[in-house]
C-alpha cells in the first residue's frame, strides 16, 4: 500500500489529467457556454496547472494605491533598503542550507558536524509537516503570495504603472498569486527597485507581524485553559533528547 503524500499526490495527478482532458473535448467541439465561461471568469487549464485570472479588483488597488501617496513613498522607500540590506543575509542563509542538505548525504557518521541543522528547509507535506497539516500549509502559501503580490501592484499604482489584472495560478497543489503590470521598463531604476522588493518587504512585515502574534498567543489564550488542575509536563529532561 502506497504511503499517503504518494497517494496525495497520484489523486492530484487524476484531477488535473481529468480537467485537461475535459477542457480539450470541450474546446475542440467548440462549445460557446464553456468558452463564454472561460472568458469571463478567466479560467484556463494547461498541464498541472489551472489559472484564474480577473481584472474586478483593480479599482480596489487603485484606491489602496492612492491612498496617503506621501505616506506609501516613504513605505516603499523604506521597504526597498530593507530588502535590499537583507538580500546578502538571504543568499548566505541559503548557499549555507543548501551546502547542509546536499552534504549531509554524504557525511561520514563518525563526523561531529553530521548533526548540523541548516537553517532554512524546504517545507514539503508529508516529509517533514504531517499531511494533517496540509491545509494549513496551503493556506499558508496562499495568503503569503497574496500578501507578497499586493505589496508589488500597489507599489505599481504608486508609481503610476497600469494594472491589467491580478489572479491564482495553482502549479499541481501549490497556489500562486500573481499581479499583471504594464510599462514597468519605461519607469526609472528608483521606482523600480521601490515596485520589485515590495513584495519582498511586504512578507517581512507579515513575518513581523506573525511573530508578534505568536509572542502573545498564550496571553491571548490564557482565559480559555484551566492551570493547575491536572497533570502537566513542567520540564523535559536533556537526556530525553540523546538516541538510543
Amino acid at each position: 500500500m502506497m504511503d499517503t503524500p504518494y497517494n496525495i499526490f497520484f489523486i492530484v495527478i487524476i484531477v488535473h489529467s481529468f480537467l485537461l482532458i475535459f477542457d480539450y473535448l470541450l474546446k475542440f467541439w467548440h462549445l460557446p457556454w464553456y468558452l463564454t465561461f472561460q472568458n469571463q471568469y478567466g479560467i484556463k487549464i494547461q498541464l498541472f496547472t489551472i489559472t484564474w485570472f480577473t481584472t474586478f479588483f483593480n479599482r480596489y488597488i487603485q484606491k489602496i494605491g492612492n491612498w496617503r501617496p506621501r505616506f506609501q513613498k516613504i513605505w516603499f522607500s523604506f521597504g526597498m533598503w530593507i530588502s535590499l540590506l537583507s538580500l546578502p543575509f538571504a543568499l548566505y542563509f541559503l548557499i549555507q542550507s543548501t551546502y547542509i542538505l546536499l552534504t549531509s548525504f554524504i557525511w561520514d557518521e563518525n563526523k561531529s558536524n553530521r548533526n548540523v541543522t541548516p537553517f532554512l528547509q524546504p517545507a514539503i507535506p508529508g516529509i517533514n509537516i504531517p499531511v494533517t497539516d496540509f491545509g494549513y500549509y496551503i493556506s499558508t502559501l496562499l495568503i503569503c503570495s497574496i500578501f507578497h503580490e499586493m505589496g508589488h501592484a500597489v507599489a505599481a499604482v504608486r508609481e503610476g504603472v497600469h494594472i491589467s489584472g491580478v489572479g491564482i495560478f495553482i502549479i499541481l497543489i501549490v497556489p500562486v498569486a500573481y499581479v499583471r503590470m504594464e510599462e514597468l521598463e519605461n519607469l526609472t531604476s528608483n521606482k523600480q527597485l521601490r515596485i520589485i522588493c515590495a513584495g519582498i518587504w511586504h512578507n517581512i512585515v507579515l513575518v513581523f507581524l506573525t511573530s508578534i502574534i505568536i509572542f502573545i498567543l498564550p496571553w491571548i489564550c490564557y482565559p480559555f485553559y484551566k492551570y493547575n488542575n491536572g497533570i502537566q509536563i513542567v520540564a523535559i529532561h536533556k537526556v530525553s533528547f540523546l538516541p538510543m
